[in-house]
């Protein structure tokens, strides 16, 4: 009888081969769904972080909305109150004559100011550029106001009682004594902050005016049209210095047809778009001595406009205020 023996090891080694593959199948199917799983954990935990971290920036966003509109809201309300202690026009035409103001603030509120009142027969008128603009600009007008309102009332008792009444040199001293008091100004603080003044007094008969400058200059137009410019002294107010130095007090007779002018250096600083250089002074005059113009209101526009063209697109960069005035006759 003849036995067959079969070779079961080919057999056996391709089973083994199958168990491996089973194996590895099964290794990698669990690793796929183990990184699967994972991938999907922190799939989920960076979409639960990304809404914690919308939840954060939609509560900051809408607090610094909140902080925005409130802030937004004080700032006009200061402008409110700034622009409302402004002497209105009609005002200026009764106390000065026929006057232009061109006020604009470089921000919303700005540290350009102008005042005017009466100390005994005089009136008088003050251009401001206070140190800043913007919100530290408004709390220096703030300040300057309040010192100009004290002084116009301690002058005018003084006047009542038979003193002679203030010279505009005098009207910048005191003015400087105010503000350096109370701000406590010293030498020895170096956050300084000051003003830049122009004085106007006018007497009641409107024959004379006086002009007193610190770190502002006066122009005026002749009756016959030659523009000038007559210089103020280079002091600021307010500063290190208790005591300012002798200040130049300027007079001029009034003839009829008269105008004049007071500017802060926002307008004559200001560079042009073709020019790094500021509008300037011999501009400004040249701009005075060709126009055709013969009022206070559309000589500012002229000079408004010709400021505009020379600036083009550049950004503005200071408060600017133009006052220009003829000082109506007496009757």
């Amino acid at each position: 009888m003849v036995l067959f023996q079969v070779d079961t090891l080919p057999f056996t080694g391709f089973l083994i081969i199958i168990v491996i593959l089973v194996l590895v199948i099964v290794f990698l199917f669990i690793n796929i769904f183990r990184r699967t799983r994972e991938t999907q954990t922190l799939h989920e935990q960076i979409i639960a972080t990304n809404r914690g971290l919308e939840m954060v920036v939609d509560v900051r966003t809408k607090k610094l909305r909140q902080a925005s509109k409130a802030i937004s809201e004080s700032i006009d309300y200061a402008s409110l109150l700034q622009r409302n202690l402004l002497p209105t026009l009609h005002l200026l035409d009764e106390q000065i004559g026929e006057v232009a103001v061109i006020w604009q603030p470089k921000d919303v509120v700005g540290g350009d100011y102008y005042w005017s009142g009466q100390i005994g027969t005089k009136q008088v008128l003050v251009a401001m550029d206070c140190t800043g603009h913007g919100v530290s600009g408004v709390l220096m007008t703030m300040i300057a106001h309040s010192a100009l309102e004290q002084i116009q009332s301690h002058q005018d008792a003084l006047v009542n009682k038979g003193k002679p009444e203030p010279i505009a040199t005098r009207i910048l001293h005191l003015l400087h004594d105010s503000v350096y008091r109370l701000l406590h100004q010293s030498k020895f603080n170096h956050k300084l902050n000051g003003i830049d003044a122009g004085v106007i007094v006018m007497a009641d008969d409107r024959q004379e005016l006086e002009f007193a400058g610190a770190h502002m200059d006066m122009f005026s137009i002749s009756p016959d049209g030659l523009a000038q410019r007559h210089k103020g002294d280079k002091f600021s107010l307010g500063y290190g210095s208790t005591v300012l130095p002798s200040l130049q007090n300027h007079k001029f007779d009034i003839d009829p047809g008269h105008i004049f002018a007071l500017t802060t250096d926002g307008l004559l600083s200001q560079p042009g778009s073709e020019k790094a250089i500021g509008f300037g002074y011999q501009r400004f005059v040249n701009t005075l001595n060709q126009t055709k113009a013969t009022s206070p209101a559309s000589i500012a526009k002229c000079i408004m406009r010709q400021l505009g063209e020379w600036q083009g697109p550049e950004t503005r960069r200071d408060d600017v205020l133009l006052i220009m005035f003829q000082p109506r006759p007496y009757s």
